[in-house]
């Protein structure tokens, strides 16, 4: 904990398991997920099973792409 990070284990919080697998998509896990419930949407006759899944995790979780960071006027 002195290094500022703590397992949630640690805490005695249950991380559910698709979110440790999220987790461990790495550095561009969100990008990763959005990319694949976009695609996922557009293959939506195939697979709609696919498109709901992906839909799900991302509302569940909030997930959103990053936008361009964006100057403030605030010095």
């Amino acid at each position: 904990m002195s290094a500022g990070r703590i397992d949630f284990g640690d805490l005695g919080v249950d991380v559910p398991e698709d979110y440790r697998l999220y987790l461990g998509l790495g550095r561009f896990r969100n990008a990763l997920l959005i990319h694949a419930e976009q695609v996922a949407q557009s293959a939506s006759r195939e697979q709609p099973q696919r498109r709901e899944r992906y839909s799900q995790f991302v509302e569940a979780y909030a997930l959103q792409p990053f936008g361009p960071l964006t100057a403030t006027s605030d010095r």
